[in-house]
């Protein structure tokens, strides 16, 4: 995961290929996504604190 300078969270696989972008207007402060896997191929983004949660599957 990569942060721009907005605080705007990039997911990107190990060979360099970007798996999700936030699309959203980005952050004042920086905030921090956590992961929670649902199996091996999906995970969920998610911040409580600005109540956003993403759904991001990797491709195979």
């Amino acid at each position: 995961m990569r942060y721009d300078y907005i605080s705007r969270p990039s997911v990107f696989l190990e060979s360099g290929k970007e798996i999700f972008n936030y699309e959203g207007p980005g952050f004042m402060e920086t905030i921090q996504f956590d992961v929670e896997w649902l199996d091996g191929d999906t995970f969920i983004l998610y911040n409580n604190q600005v109540n956003e949660r993403y759904k991001v599957e990797i491709p195979k």
